[in-house]
């Protein structure tokens, strides 16, 4: 079984470490372009996966909502889609694994 308070911990420390390195890729972004002679606004590939990372962390997130029911019975949360289905409110553990 899932225990749904690690995995929104986990959600929650993973989104947290992107933002910070969007936020440090952002200043370092800006300083390369800066230092080349760049358009500001610039984005490295790497600052553009570790945005998309992000956008994929939100994803899981509302996966995990909507599994754990906090959607409407039968409406995904925020249009969530998991392979082109909605996705349904099913029901996690709140806590620890029986067999622990």
């Amino acid at each position: 079984m899932i225990d749904e308070v690690e995995v929104r911990r986990d959600l929650a420390q993973a989104a947290q470490a992107l933002d910070q390195a969007v936020a440090f890729l952002a200043s370092y972004d800006a300083a390369q372009a800066a230092l080349l002679g760049m358009a500001p606004g610039w984005d490295s590939p790497l600052t553009t996966a570790v945005r998309d990372g992000r956008l994929a962390v939100e994803r899981v997130a509302a996966y995990v909502r909507a599994l754990t029911g906090e959607a409407p019975a039968g409406e995904p949360v925020n249009g969530a889609r998991l392979n082109g289905s909605a996705v349904r409110p099913l029901v996690l553990m709140s806590h620890g694994d029986p067999g622990e």
